[in-house]
């Protein structure tokens, strides 16, 4: 077969993906191996009381990944090896990774759809989860499948799958909730259920409902969040001070926000969120290896292109804008989250919105690369 036939040949995309995919999970396997310990150890120590029917110590510290709780009591449950549960998470993510690239190529087109494919099947940045025991990758699944069934037409008991998912979604990562409220809310918007007003007033006040729930109602964990918050602990920027520290007890957001004006002042809280909020796009760390922070600041470059295309659909293609400011938004409103809330120690968090990133830098290669060969064939 010639060179020729063997590039035009209908499988041809999909083998050389699959090599240069395999390739990089095996570099990953024998740098990192397997890892089951830390958050992994205690989603897996939760699933064990889950499938042993013991409820109440299935769900402590673990109340918003629940869902990713109970998939993985189902393999305890059946008592599957391990190394079952991660090649049934990366095959749940082959899978939902082909099914929001057919979401990409009925609403964009196939080029950036092939594209946001290859880039995501070859980061190592998001490979890499493939081999961890933590929620990560299991929530970007659910939710690139939740954006597929909820946006793509001609979806057999829509309704149930969309009940089903958003479910699944928003209780096994809380920012969960971003992605569900912001891809129904486009959903009407293209069904023209309601007008852009309406939907940016509802949108609007959903947030903001939630926004004040969290900030004054919600109880936070001493130990996992309010005690880090109110000393300004960001592991990014390490913690800026050790005294004087929040007594144990039940605190809200605002009550943290408010022992650091209290103790220091409103410059610092300030300070506190810009960092927090750049540490969500900043995806190295002066503790990783050398090899682990050349390989995420790789991924800075999609940064830009990211941007261009709320640029390049606003001015060529309105009806791909709206589909496309609906990830931006999601990105945002993660990396609000961030700044309001975590004290952000990796790139995981991140991690929940790279394939949005990707889609939107693929975007703009895309028509980058279009208009060099029209100019080219002039």
């Amino acid at each position: 077969m010639s060179a020729k036939k063997l590039i035009s040949h209908p499988y041809f995309f999909w083998i050389i993906l699959a090599i240069i995919h395999t390739c990089v999970l095996m570099a990953l396997y024998f740098k990192f191996g397997f890892n089951t310990v830390n958050e992994g150890d205690k989603y897996l120590s939760r699933a064990t009381y889950l499938a042993h029917g013991d409820f109440i110590n299935s769900t402590q510290y673990q109340t918003f990944y629940i869902s990713y709780v109970s998939y993985l009591a189902f393999f305890v449950f059946i008592k599957a090896p391990t190394l079952l549960i991660f090649m049934s998470t990366y095959l749940l993510s082959l899978f939902a990774y082909y099914k929001f690239h057919k979401l990409i190529s009925s609403y964009i087109n196939y080029e950036t759809s092939y594209l946001w494919l290859v880039m995501m099947c070859v980061s190592p940045l998001i490979q890499y989860w493939q081999f961890n025991l933590f929620s990560e990758t299991f929530f970007v699944a659910m939710s690139l499948l939740f954006a597929y069934v909820s946006l793509f037409d001609y979806i057999k008991y829509r309704a149930l799958k969309i009940s089903l998912l958003a479910l699944v979604v928003i209780l096994a990562r809380p920012s969960g909730i971003f992605t569900v409220i912001c891809v129904l809310l486009l959903k009407l918007y293209l069904e023209k259920r309601f007008t852009k007003k309406q939907i940016l007033w509802l949108g609007s006040s959903a947030l903001l409902l939630l926004f004040i729930g969290i900030m004054f109602f919600f109880q936070l964990p001493y130990h996992d969040f309010s005690k880090y918050i109110s000393n300004g602990s960001i592991y990014y920027g390490f913690p800026s001070w050790s005294s004087p520290e929040l007594a144990p007890g039940s605190y809200t957001l605002f009550n943290c926000y408010q022992f650091i004006v209290e103790h220091k002042d409103l410059k610092t809280l300030l300070s506190l969120f810009i960092q927090k909020l750049n540490s969500f796009f900043l995806t190295t760390r002066p503790y990783y290896s050398n090899f682990h922070n050349t390989i995420n600041v790789s991924h800075h470059f999609l940064y830009p292109f990211a941007l261009l295309a709320i640029y390049f659909s606003y001015k060529k293609q309105k009806a791909i804008y709206y589909f496309l400011i609906t990830f931006s938004v999601i990105i945002l409103l993660n990396a609000l989250m961030v700044g309001l809330i975590f004290n952000e120690w990796s790139e995981r968090h991140t991690l929940h919105v790279f394939p949005y990133i990707i889609l939107l830098a693929a975007y703009s290669m895309t028509n980058i690369w279009k208009t060099f060969v029209k100019k080219q064939a002039f």
